[in-house]
């Protein structure tokens, strides 16, 4: 879970004129890399989902995340993300102790992503996992790491409640089936390792006694452990299997081989420049960014899947629109906006009353050097 880039509060004191402004979070001031961000999360989806539907290997093989960690991993390394990352002195036990354990969270959470993902298609993955994932990071907030959430967050929870459900009675009316049900599963799954990832996540950034890993060291450290798990899934599981999880799929889908192997190697690459514009969304535009281009991306993908899939994948009835599902989709942006702008409007909250109470400050202290001159 990457970092909350905190917005710069105004100093104490009363000789800076500047200490009297607020910084007002405002969605207008966003840069452009959201945009990419947002864009490059929807075409991944919805590549992701051509691929499913294709067929060409079995969902037992797990091959989307083998590519996805290995990529990741030979593009952190390449980058030079990875000198001094073994180094010892670098990090403390504890540190290297909650960086195996998110590793851990992570490959497992993908895993059951992809599970989730086969089994439900693009649309429904994209308005559940996230909006799980909402009601779970509030639920391990107040809970397990005893912080009060504003009121303001309580209601997008129930916005996004309402959202699952009602996405899951279309997927019933439509005929999803067990299939999908269990694919609902998997990513009820995948959702709570993800809280999890964020809840430790807290606890290594809380940390005393050792500077904080970087980012990009804590990303390389995640695709390393999750390269070494999945390709050790490959060389026991997959490829004694080969014929079977591989080889059958590849010639009942009829497609070639050598376009099998650019779709999945153009899957890795996207995900590597999805991962870059992350980075700049957070350099540039902190949690505020990234958190609306995630509520508004689930919206999107839900409505471009019925209209790329729905026709030719009738299989899969439960990725076409309906106005059940359109409505469950903008009640999760809808909770998904909420939950990102109210920590916003508590950052400006908390920051305006520092301002007035620095202001106060600055009175009292006027007022007592006045009577101290007069004295």
């Amino acid at each position: 879970m990457p970092p909350r880039q905190r917005r710069n509060v105004p100093a104490s004191g009363g000789g800076n004129k500047n200490n009297d402004r607020v910084p007002v979070p405002a969605a207008s001031s966003l840069t452009p890399y959201p945009l990419l961000y947002l864009g490059t999360g929807v075409v991944i989806s919805l590549w992701s989902q051509r691929i499913t539907n294709l067929r060409f290997f079995s969902f037992e093989a797990h091959v989307l995340p083998w590519v996805k960690f290995t990529s990741s991993m030979c593009t952190g390394l390449l980058m030079g993300r990875g000198v001094g990352l073994f180094r010892h002195d670098r990090v403390t036990r504890r540190q290297r102790t909650l960086m195996v354990v998110m590793g851990l969270l992570e490959t497992t959470a993908y895993v059951f992503f992809c599970l989730g993902f086969g089994f439900c298609g693009a649309g429904t993955t994209a308005v559940i996992l996230p909006a799980l994932g909402q009601i779970l990071t509030a639920a391990s907030t107040r809970f397990l790491l005893s912080k009060r959430l504003p009121m303001m967050k309580y209601a997008a929870v129930l916005c996004v409640t309402v959202g699952i459900l009602s996405k899951a009675w279309d997927v019933d009316m439509l005929g999803g089936g067990a299939e999908c049900l269990q694919g609902m599963l998997c990513l009820v799954v995948a959702a709570t390792c993800y809280s999890l990832l964020g809840v430790s996540y807290e606890a290594l950034v809380s940390t005393k006694g050792a500077p904080m890993p970087s980012h990009s060291h804590i990303m390389l450290h995640s695709s390393i452990i999750g390269t070494v798990l999945s390709s050790a899934y490959e060389v026991i599981y997959v490829f004694p299997r080969w014929n079977e999880l591989i080889q059958q799929p590849l010639e009942s889908s009829g497609v070639p081989a050598s376009h099998a192997i650019l779709m999945v190697a153009v899957f890795g690459a996207m995900y590597n420049v999805h991962t870059f514009a992350q980075g700049l969304v957070f350099q540039s535009d902190g949690a505020l960014g990234v958190g609306l281009a995630n509520a508004v991306r689930g919206s999107i993908i839900n409505v471009a899947a019925s209209l790329l899939f729905c026709p030719s994948h009738a299989h899969r009835i439960q990725d076409c629109l309906s106005v059940t599902s359109l409505l469950s989709g903008l009640m999760a942006t809808t909770g998904g906006v909420m939950w990102t702008l109210s920590g916003s409007v508590q950052q400006y909250t908390e920051a305006k009353n520092h301002s007035n109470n620095t202001k106060e400050n600055q009175k009292s202290q006027d007022s007592v050097d006045k009577k101290e001159k007069k004295q």
